[in-house]
């Protein structure tokens, strides 16, 4: 950990990662290893395709949770 300069670490594997799980990593993570660019470029790639086909469910899940809210359910 000291080339981190941090023992706050979350080690992930993603290979069968939830679409918004595997999403924030990429977003805001910090890449330590990777063997094959390339195979990891068309990974990601295809995470990111399935993040942004999950969107509209998101989109409806957080009406009908709002909805809930208001209406005391």
């Amino acid at each position: 950990m000291e080339g981190l300069r941090d023992n706050g670490v979350d080690l992930l594997i993603l290979n069968h990662a939830p679409p918004v799980l595997y999403y924030h990593v990429l977003r805001d993570g910090v890449r330590v290893l990777s063997r094959d660019l390339a195979m990891t470029t068309t990974r990601e790639g295809r995470a990111v395709s399935r993040y942004c086909d999950f969107v509209p469910q998101l989109a409806k899940m957080e009406a009908a949770r709002s909805f809930a809210n208001r209406s005391g359910s």
